[in-house]
């Protein structure tokens, strides 16, 4: 039997690990259509499957880390795809197609992975999945982060030569070793988070060797972190998120075993929660505010206005991951309109927020009030929009999933993007036209152009000017617009599916579908020969019969400055100045090009000094740690940004002056704000006829130089 996925044949392995709930788990993977090719179980001698079709592969001695016998267990099997199962996980139906499909799909992909239910100890379903909160369209950094969350072995189906490229599993780990592996092998290839709902795992409660691996296992990421100000962000935020998830869940296991308990389990109940945050504080004293908060916060917020304002203090020592100003800022610009009033939904939220014209004021959640009577005490505040923070999902999915189930089901969604969800609270039906313009940025990793999103912004630009209300479909990577999904097909009369060729592909197929209702129009597709279409109109750009100018030619071309980056080679101070232009960059709006001065091994395929000069000549402005840098660009007459790696300054800051360029800044006075001072003064023309005059300057130098240097040959010693 193999596991047939849209006609390739491919063997998958599933290794269960022996334990309560293991035949449950064997019994999910026979089930899975097409069937899995063979079940193997990691046990004992003592441990025998009711299934006598699945092979009992030794676990060794209680000594040794579960990552040895994983490895063991992969001599063994066959499977090109491997999933593990651990006691209390199983797949649901059409768990290891998904996952095939999504691996099929992506050749270079090592994992596939996929999202998981879990159930409470008394076999209730329908707890939180996770992840909580969207992955920001880099895996990596959603894994160290914590938005991410591998919480089982279950949804992950690997392909077993990723595995072996990565050298297997960390032989010293018993827990954390999927999170371990996915990070090592993500530094050597892509995975994929497919989103799909696969599993369920039985949750089980906190034990502090979980604690302790799962931070070593994310410190151990620190040096693929030094050159990169975003990674270490998200590296600090990972190490609170694990700390402030263990302690929450110690928080649950004690509530639960003392509400179903005896009197007498009482103080070894206490005993174990005061040891699981005491681990806590040792790991990341940052994270006890938030275990705090939200461990006791819904209970005792509607009960006194004293914790309020208590809960509110500590959410100022445990920040957010993302500032709430800044998740409003982004929120009111793109689709809140002027002196409109929304609500922030928050368990501590704090005073009204004026921005951009847009009030907002904080939404404290009831937990005695139902779902339906909640959102119509938003609208009686006269909030026209209610906006969720990525953070907030968490509590959302903890203490009211039916409110989130009501806002996802029957609130529009205005906009979203990776830190937040706007929600529409007007339930007025809206019968005039509107149009939603999607293309292949509304999936994602569709491969996207920038010419597909240039005939976005023209089709845009013609519905504005025509007074048509409209909303654009967009995925990550790409922040704002609307998640088709979830958006409501009734709102919409017209859908627009802009740019590229038409495949008619599953993601097409399905968009096509859910707003089947609306008038569909193609506009500037490529149709192949003969092919057939949806569209109840269609304005191709090319096909059998018509052949049309790309609508990108149309655009608007707004310019950013062109900015060439310069670096020096690891040495003292470097990684500081590195750190700090790198920030600078992330936060500009500019064209970034890497230039290498090196000619003997030159990393951005430049093989002369005319090559590297040409280049230099051409941009506004270079941000440099490099002497050459520097000075070749000035030759040219562009302006230069130099940081000098050497506190107090050292080559560069004495060529600098004695060519007469001001621009310098030393590692010992280096701020972010300097630095960006710096840059913004480069590209003004006042900055460029500097550098010109700079240029004069040196050449008189220079030709001084050169008559010394010249009569130095006469000279007889």
């Amino acid at each position: 039997m193999s596991e047939q996925q849209d006609g390739h044949d491919h063997v998958v392995s599933v290794i269960v690990t022996a334990g309560p709930g293991a035949d449950l788990a064997i019994a999910s993977a026979r089930r899975q259509v097409p069937a899995p090719v063979e079940v193997l179980m990691l046990g004992g001698a003592g441990d025998t499957p009711r299934d006598r079709n699945v092979r009992v592969l030794s676990a060794g001695d209680r000594t040794e880390a579960s990552g040895a016998a994983r490895n063991r267990a992969l001599q063994t099997s066959r499977g090109d795809f491997v999933v593990f199962l651990g006691p209390g996980e199983r797949l649901l139906p059409g768990a290891l197609g998904a996952g095939v499909k999504a691996l099929e799909a992506r050749p270079r992909a090592g994992f596939a992975l996929g999202r998981t239910r879990r159930v409470s100890p008394d076999g209730e379903r329908g707890w939180a999945t996770v992840p909580q909160q969207g992955p920001t369209g880099d895996l990596y950094v959603a894994l160290v982060r914590g938005e991410e969350v591998i919480a089982a072995s279950a949804p992950l189906l690997y392909r077993r030569a990723a595995i072996h490229a990565a050298g297997g599993f960390d032989t010293r780990l018993r827990t954390n070793l999927d999170l371990e592996l996915c990070l090592r092998s993500l530094v050597l290839a892509p995975g994929y988070a497919h989103g799909v709902v696969v599993a369920e795992h039985r949750a089980i409660g906190p034990d502090p060797s979980e604690l302790t691996e799962a931070l070593e296992v994310l410190r151990a990421q620190r040096p693929h972190l030094e050159e990169r100000p975003y990674y270490r962000r998200a590296y600090r935020d990972g190490l609170k998120q694990v700390a402030q998830r263990y302690g929450i869940d110690a928080f649950e296991r004690a509530r639960r075993d003392l509400r179903n308990g005896e009197g007498e389990t009482r103080a070894p109940v206490l005993a174990n929660l005061a040891r699981a945050l005491t681990a806590v504080v040792r790991a990341r004293p940052t994270a006890v505010p938030s275990v705090v908060i939200k461990s006791f916060g819904p209970a005792l917020t509607r009960r006194s206005t004293r914790w309020r304002r208590v809960e509110r203090s500590l959410r100022a020592v445990g920040r957010a991951p993302v500032d709430a100003r800044q998740v409003v800022r982004e929120a009111a610009a793109a689709a809140i309109p002027k002196a409109e009033t929304a609500l922030l939904f928050d368990d501590g939220a704090g005073p009204p927020l004026a921005i951009d014209g847009v009030v907002v004021r904080g939404f404290v959640p009831d937990l005695d009030v139902p779902a339906g009577a909640q959102i119509d005490a938003m609208r009686a505040q006269g909030a026209s929009f209610l906006l969720i923070p990525s953070w907030m999902f968490w509590w959302l999915d903890h203490y009211q999933p039916e409110l989130k189930l009501q806002l996802e089901t029957q609130n529009r969604v205005q906009w979203s993007d990776h830190h937040a969800v706007l929600y529409a609270l007007d339930d007025a039906q809206d019968t005039s036209t509107r149009a939603l313009v999607a293309g292949f940025f509304s999936f994602a990793e569709a491969g996207a152009t920038a010419g597909d999103l240039l005939a976005r912004d023209v089709v845009c630009g013609w519905l504005s000017g025509a007074d048509v209300a409209y909303d654009v479909a967009q995925a990550p990577p790409f922040a704002g617009g609307v998640d088709w999904r979830r958006a409501d097909p009734e709102r919409y009369t017209h859908l627009v599916f802009v740019c590229g060729p038409w495949l008619d592909n599953r993601d097409q197929h399905a968009l096509i579908e859910r707003f089947a209702r609306c008038r569909r129009i193609g506009l500037n597709l490529s149709m192949g020969r003969g092919a057939s279409h949806p569209f109840d109109v269609l304005l191709e750009r090319d096909s059998d019969t018509t052949v049309s100018p790309d609508i990108s030619l149309a655009a608007a071309s707004p310019t950013v400055p062109v900015v060439g980056v310069c670096l020096r080679d690891h040495a003292d101070g470097t990684r500081i100045a590195h750190a700090a232009i790198r920030r600078l960059l992330a936060t500009e709006h500019a064209a970034v090009v890497e230039i290498d001065t090196r000619l003997d091994a030159n990393t951005t395929a430049l093989r002369s000094a005319a090559e590297v000069e040409a280049l230099l000549a051409r941009m506004d402005v270079v941000v440099t740690t490099r002497l050459h840098g520097m000075v070749l660009a000035l030759k040219h007459g562009v302006p230069v940004v130099a940081v000098d790696p050497e506190a107090e300054g050292g080559k560069l800051t004495r060529q600098a002056a004695a060519i007469g360029w001001p621009t310098v800044v030393t590692v010992d006075t280096l701020t972010d704000e300097v630095l960006q001072a710096a840059l913004q003064h480069c590209l003004t023309d006042a900055a460029r006829a500097q550098a010109k005059g700079v240029r004069a300057g040196a050449a008189r130098q220079l030709r001084a130089l050169q008559d010394a240097f010249l009569t130095s040959l006469d000279d007889n010693r």
